[in-house]
């Protein structure tokens, strides 16, 4: 009598067990599903003519220009790119950025955020 009250626990106990040992089969500790994170210092100015790109509804937007420190290369970044810096292009700005390269982006947007940690430097556009 008592074998058949315990089959049911025994055989649920089981299931249970083996169901929360199969989800961490699948949660392996790669790095493939982690946000690269790096903290850098930038440039910011405003481009000699305007540049303009759209969005994924195709409506413009106005850019800047933003280069690495010790990068020759300018690209042009969204003005509204940088989560916390309110750009104003009468400066040339040196800031220092927290750059997050995410590794699962939402569809249609940035696979990389950037967000101001501090303005290291705010020069006139005029003593350049």
């Amino acid at each position: 009598m008592k074998t058949k009250f315990y089959f049911p626990f025994v055989i649920a106990t089981l299931l249970l067990s083996m169901s929360l040992y199969s989800c961490d089969i699948f949660d392996d500790d790669d790095d493939d599903d982690q946000d690269e994170v790096e903290n850098i210092y930038v440039e910011v100015m405003e481009p000699a003519t305007p540049i303009y790109h759209t969005n994924m509804w195709g409506a413009p937007y106005e850019c800047f220009l933003m280069r690495e420190r010790g990068d020759d290369d300018w690209k042009s970044r969204s003005k509204y790119s940088i989560v916390g810096f309110d750009y104003d292009p009468a400066y040339v700005w040196e800031l220092y950025i927290e750059k997050r390269e995410l590794a699962n982006p939402p569809e249609g947007g940035s696979d990389t955020v950037y967000t101001l940690l501090k303005i290291i430097k705010q020069t006139p556009v005029a003593q350049q």
